[in-house]
């Protein structure tokens, strides 16, 4: 039986043996944040939403150097994020009245902090997965508020998605270097105003024409195997986003 008391005691004895970092000291943080899993499996929707902290806790490890702590946080953001009504707005003001307010560095969304988990072989392929969920996900000021968060998404899987959807030689790297010279544009921001390259993804320039989408090959990359993730969905969920943001021409290549 799962009680808010229990979880927040787990939260306290994370926080006791963290701050203190050794092996056996990682260790017992690694067993609190496995339970910390299947608490929130377990744990009534009704009830989660009245322990944000189990989120701002998750989100404030994102700042561990330790990669095996990032892994079971990365894993237990993705059960939160799939079990919380992020998108409902009674949650958010639950979420945000409960958020620390001396946060060091600025919180600037959990999409930045997230991507670290690139990096690593350990950590990939659960933060492709964690990444792919808040493609869509409503609730900016929580993923990243920048006006950029939907080019981010998307440069972040770019390697994956040349890899899986432009696998020949004809198609493969005049697409890549295509796509990733004309989402490089986007992330050149201009403060106070759209940028040259925010005007350039919006529809106000050409777009690179990529006439090959793929060949005959049916075959998946296996950097998507591992990650369990489609490269054909995931390419259409980021077109959406980047429609729903204004970035029409960078839509429809992902689209194509």
């Amino acid at each position: 039986f799962v009680t808010c008391e229990s979880a927040l005691d787990l939260l306290e004895s994370l926080t006791t043996v963290l701050s203190h970092p050794s092996p056996d000291h990682l260790g017992n943080a690694i067993e609190i944040l496995i339970t910390l899993q299947n608490m929130v499996d377990n744990i009534s929707g009704a009830k989660l939403i009245l322990l944000p902290q189990i989120l701002w806790g998750g989100v404030a490890l994102l700042h561990s150097p330790f990669v095996h702590i990032f892994a079971h946080v990365i894993i237990l953001l993705e059960k939160l994020c799939s079990r919380l009504a992020l998108g409902d707005q009674f949650t958010q003001h639950v979420l945000f009245a409960s958020m620390p307010r001396d946060w060091d560095p600025e919180f600037k969304g959990m999409q930045p902090l997230v991507l670290n988990g690139l990096r690593s072989a350990v950590t990939e392929a659960s933060t492709l997965r964690l990444l792919r969920m808040l493609i869509s996900m409503p609730c900016d000021m929580l993923v990243d508020p920048n006006r950029s968060r939907v080019v981010m998404s998307v440069t972040a899987f770019l390697p994956y998605l040349c890899l899986a959807l432009y696998p020949t030689a004809i198609a493969g790297p005049e697409a890549a270097d295509a796509l990733l010279s004309f989402i490089a544009k986007g992330i050149i921001e201009v403060e106070g105003s759209l940028s040259a390259g925010e005007c350039f993804l919006a529809g106000e320039a050409e777009a690179p024409r990529i006439d090959h989408f793929r060949d005959e090959d049916d075959g998946k990359d296996p950097l998507f195997q591992i990650a369990d993730i489609d490269p054909y969905s995931t390419a259409m969920e980021l077109s959406v986003a980047c429609e729903n943001k204004g970035f029409t021409k960078l839509a429809k290549i992902l689209a194509r």
